[in-house]
């Protein structure tokens, strides 16, 4: 499995993934068996432990210095040992690394709005693809390079809306839709702001990762 003893894991189960899509566990790994069997720490949830069930599906992640790794396992065995509780799952596919959270870019098709500093109202357009450091925009507005301006965006699988400075690093023409594609880069005021994005677009990559294992 290529995981040493002490990793960190996120851990969504199935049961979870169905009614809480935004909520992740924290668990580590402890130790690699045989037959694609391992051992890792129960999983809590706001502080508490959590319930797997055995037969349970879990959908798992572990970051690296450059990628998120994910895979899906299914629990076997729940156990006490040492004043701890664990349990014991079997790998179901294969460990598949994708870009880093921060830098993942997910490609959306997403209303948002924005506004420059001498503009009153807001006016609308639509993002295309969506980064935890920014996001491409259509629009009918051409726009300079260095050019900033306030967005509203919403957050995807919550009801939140943020709104974030941001500045423009490409402006690119479409003559065959009088359109422009715009390269946007967050300047975030918040520190929260950023972790709730960031967060958002791990759990997307996580449920897109489900999904595909789903189908497999």
């Amino acid at each position: 499995m290529d995981l040493k003893p002490g990793t960190k894991l996120k851990i969504l189960p199935e049961s979870l993934e169905k009614n809480t899509p935004e909520t992740e566990l924290d668990s580590v790994f402890t130790q690699e068996l045989e037959d694609g069997l391992f051992v890792a720490a129960a999983p809590f949830l706001d502080r508490d432990l959590y319930p797997l069930h055995v037969g349970e599906l879990l959908y798992i992640a572990h970051q690296t210095p450059k990628t998120v790794s994910l895979f899906t396992a299914q629990v076997e065995d729940r156990f006490k040992r040492g004043g701890s509780y664990f349990f014991q799952a079997r790998l179901l596919s294969q460990i598949t690394a994708r870009q880093r959270r921060a830098d993942f870019r997910l490609e959306v098709s997403l209303p948002v709005k924005f506004r420059f500093p001498d503009q009153a109202g807001f006016s609308e357009a639509r993002a295309r693809d969506l980064s935890g450091g920014g996001l491409s925009l259509q629009t009918d507005t051409t726009m300079a390079l260095g050019d900033r301006m306030i967005l509203r965006v919403p957050v995807p699988l919550s009801d939140l809306t943020l709104e974030i400075p941001a500045e423009v690093c490409w402006c690119s023409a479409q003559p065959e839709n009088a359109l422009f594609f715009v390269g946007l880069r967050f300047l975030y005021r918040k520190k929260q702001d950023k972790e709730t994005m960031v967060k958002t677009l791990f759990r997307l990559q996580q449920k897109g990762f489900s999904e595909m294992a789903r189908d497999s």
